[in-house]
């Protein structure tokens, strides 16, 4: 009976669904040895019913309380840590409360600026002194010395109940309702950051922030939706404005607070718009600064492995000088195949770093990128790497789709040797 009883358990066992452990993605910008080791304190609080403490006998249990007591003084307020952090560890328990007071003294400045939650500190604690870091804020703030001495004190701050100008509240982060129309934005941002059509650069000022601009604030993208009316406040002039974060939240941050944030932020970032001023141009403004000449050539080889394709065959270039001295020597070059070659198209370059125009235009031909190897005088192959299956026109094409920002949008198809949208059916 013992026999048919254990059977019957484990066919009962066998009916249920196998559940496997929950899977935590790493966020984009989360580095992977912070994102492994949160992912083990999870696990054990997921595990134990309870936060690994420090004053435990288990070195395992002790080792991940100090991991996480690190985690919660660098990382606490990381917007995008904060998305897999579904227990709350981020936020001691003990520090709930003030954290609460500190929001609420910081909304009653008299100097009052919105700040968005996934930002740091305005106090950092050093690397080198973070093993004696209290967990406790009240307790961290108590080591300043008396309140009546401390530098610290506020004066002459009003409470928010007195300010009469009710526009100046602390923002906050809510769920984009709307989001799926923003998304497509971000998406091409990122393509065309990554086709080098836009920079991330490192943020300078107030002035760039206007609407329609992309940022990038605590590794988030920002996209500057509405900007409101202008106002005077303490001799500053500030606007309210709707932020859109790529995480699909949306803040009613003032200007001069995104501002302030995107300094403090070591990686703050502004993106550049695709549009540059100035790119080509055959009748250059006068503060324009050239930097250098795009060029597209034909080969004029007779190898046999050449001739038969150099009609569609074309390389493209950038010299500082002008391109008849750059290919003079051409025929004892490998770089353009120890042949003549003819100039099909020219492309001045105006205020941008022109390497960087090759390479970017090198990058979106790259799947039509030929890769020849010919062997020079001495029977020494040579290899060249800067020709591409491409006709002038189609290169044309992408140099206009630059200047109007829209190369971002698009790619290079090279069996139908064309320039198609993304979103563009086939034909």
């Amino acid at each position: 009976m013992a026999v048919d009883r254990s059977e019957r358990i484990q066919a009962f066992l066998d009916t249920l669904p196998d559940v496997k452990p929950r899977q935590l993605n790493r966020p984009a910008g989360v580095d992977e040895k912070l994102f492994q080791a949160f992912v083990e304190i999870t696990a054990f609080f997921e595990k134990q019913g309870f936060e690994p403490r420090l004053d435990s006998i288990e070195f395992e249990e002790k080792s991940l309380a100090t991991k996480l007591k690190s985690i919660r003084s660098r990382y606490g307020k990381n917007e995008q840590l904060r998305l897999i952090d579904t227990h709350g560890l981020l936020v001691a328990p003990d520090a709930t409360k003030e954290n609460e007071t500190l929001e609420k003294n910081r909304s009653s400045s008299d100097v009052q600026e919105d700040t968005p939650p996934s930002t740091q500190p305005d106090v950092i604690i050093p690397d080198d002194d973070m093993d004696d870091a209290p967990g406790d804020i009240s307790a961290f703030l108590s080591k300043l010395g008396d309140p009546q001495d401390s530098i610290f004190q506020l004066k002459h701050v009003k409470h928010s109940s007195e300010k009469s100008d009710a526009i100046d509240y602390v923002a906050q982060r809510v769920r984009c309702p709307n989001f799926h129309e923003f998304e497509p934005l971000f998406e091409t941002a990122n393509r065309q950051l990554e086709q080098g059509v836009r920079e991330a650069i490192p943020f300078r000022k107030e002035s760039e922030i206007e609407k329609g601009q992309f940022f990038i604030l605590n590794g988030v993208m920002a996209y500057i939706a509405e900007v409101g009316e202008e106002f005077e406040r303490n001799g500053k002039k500030n606007a309210r404005m709707k932020v859109i974060f790529s995480n699909g939240t949306e803040g009613d941050n003032l200007k001069r607070s995104l501002a302030t944030e995107l300094y403090k932020d070591e990686h703050g970032r502004r993106i550049t718009d695709p549009q540059t001023r100035g790119l080509f141009s055959s009748t250059p403004e006068e503060e324009d600064i050239g930097t250098g000449t795009i060029y597209v050539l034909k080969s004029q080889s007779e190898h046999p492995r050449i001739s038969s394709i150099r009609n569609y065959l074309h390389k493209i270039g950038v010299t500082k000088g002008s391109v008849k001295t750059r290919i003079a020597n051409a025929e004892n070059d490998p770089t353009y195949l120890l042949a003549d070659v003819k100039v099909v198209a020219e492309f001045k370059i105006y205020n941008v770093k022109a390497s960087k125009i090759e390479k970017l235009l090198q990058a979106y031909f790259d799947k039509a990128r030929a890769d020849i190897t010919i062997e020079d005088r001495f029977g020494k192959p040579v290899r060249s790497t800067e020709w591409f299956f491409v006709l002038p026109n189609t290169i044309k094409e992408a140099v206009d789709r630059l200047i109007d920002g829209s190369l971002g949008d698009t790619f290079y198809d090279p069996k139908q040797a064309k320039i198609r949208l993304f979103d563009q059916p086939k034909d």
